[in-house]
């Protein structure tokens, strides 16, 4: 019995077909991966904030938290006007810095933490209103991070400063994540934030729900 195989034109249709499926398929997981970046990002941030607050309160001196959003590795003045030598904050990364003595020299690069490239944070573009946060959130300071900036200075009674010298003030600022080509309407899970309580160092995590009534930031303290 002689036995068919399949023809050339049958061959390109089957193809055809799995291509449409896969490129349907990357297409729907496109929210999803968008969500885990934001959420890495966002998470990568709360790590480091209280990773500092609890050296800063362990060991007794002053510990800076630095954000890098630019592709290159970089460096910053901190509150003493040194950076640590011969170390640069990693490219598209949260970083702690050990500010060691009051005086500067001593200070080094303690640890860092990556997140995606396409991730954007604090821009006003692409999240909703600052109605869209509770009280007292929606007053917290937005702070600019196109560049290397400085989140904050844990003492070392726990609180978050702007300056790592007994000076300080406390600092009260909001940081949102999201991708970059990220829509208010886009979903309910593609927006993120991390408030900073600067007076007692506390952090709370968000997520944005634009389906609530009203549209609304959520609070939550995991992810």
């Amino acid at each position: 019995m002689k036995q068919q195989g399949f023809s050339l034109a049958e061959l390109i249709v089957v193809l055809a077909i799995i291509a449409i499926l896969s490129a349907m398929f990357v297409i729907s997981l496109n929210p999803q991966r968008r969500m885990v970046k934001t959420e890495d990002a966002a998470a990568a941030l709360y790590s480091v904030l209280r990773q500092a607050r609890i050296l800063a309160v362990t060991r007794r001196q002053y510990y800076a938290v630095v954000i890098n959003p630019t592709a290159t590795a970089a460096s910053t003045t901190l509150s003493n006007g040194v950076w640590p030598s011969g170390q640069l904050c990693p490219e598209h990364s949260v970083c702690l810095i050990d500010m060691g003595a009051l005086s500067s020299g001593d200070e080094r690069l303690v640890l860092s933490r990556r997140f995606a490239r396409d991730i954007n944070i604090n821009n006003t573009a692409e999240l909703p209103a600052s109605s869209a946060m509770p009280q007292p959130e929606r007053f917290f300071n937005e702070p600019t991070v196109t560049g290397i900036t400085v989140v904050g200075y844990f003492d070392p009674s726990g609180r978050a400063v702007n300056a790592a010298d007994n000076t300080g003030i406390p600092v009260y600022a909001r940081f949102a994540f999201s991708a970059n080509d990220a829509k208010v309407s886009a979903g309910p899970t593609l927006l993120r934030a991390v408030t900073l309580y600067g007076a007692s160092g506390g952090l709370k995590g968000w997520r944005y729900n634009p389906h609530s009534s009203p549209a609304a930031w959520i609070g939550e303290r995991k992810w």
